[in-house]
């Protein structure tokens, strides 16, 4: 699957919207994306060090929070 940078960003944005450290077990549903490929990007978010999540395919994922290294990107001019 090939990385899509705007689909990142979104991710992205929607850790950044965590009230509190406890996060998500839900990952978020984006109208032009399908469920295999915001999987995708938040593990690959995960490993790059963009948000803190622990899990795998099988048992599903849980997203705490946005890292400092995902502000970074955030603020940055990457599309």
């Amino acid at each position: 699957m090939k990385r899509d940078k705007h689909l990142i960003r979104k991710i992205l944005k929607w850790a950044r919207g965590f009230e509190n450290l406890k996060g998500s077990s839900r990952l978020p549903e984006f109208v032009d994306y399908n469920e295999d490929e915001v999987t995708y990007h938040v593990i690959m978010c995960i490993e790059a060090g963009f948000l803190r999540g622990e899990g795998d395919r099988n048992r599903g994922y849980h997203v705490f929070h946005l890292t400092w290294a995902g502000h970074e990107y955030l603020e940055s001019k990457h599309p």
